[in-house]
């Protein structure tokens, strides 16, 4: 278990830092979306005003499938970024 907060843990060497990279991306990217938008709405309202709110659901199939392809993407360019990090 690691003890301290750094970029990689010391004890298991998980890399934390590129993990946050990963989701930071990810929270940005889900702002450009309808989608992503009544998440961070409904976040907001978990966390903010201490209550839960119910999920819209989203009935237009196209706007998920893009939602999920900005996703899809965004795992892609952060694999390839790893990749070259790490000198492949």
């Amino acid at each position: 278990m690691d003890t301290e907060f750094t970029g990689t843990g010391t004890t298991t060497r998980i890399d934390y830092l590129a993990g946050f990279e990963h989701y930071k991306t990810l929270a940005e990217k889900m702002l450009e979306y309808p989608a992503g938008q009544e998440t961070y709405a409904m976040w907001n309202a978990y966390v903010f005003d201490g209550k839960a709110t119910p999920h819209t659901h989203i009935d237009q199939t196209a706007q998920r499938d893009e939602f999920g392809d900005a996703i899809n993407e965004i795992d892609a360019m952060l694999a390839d970024d790893a990749a070259l990090d790490d000198g492949k």
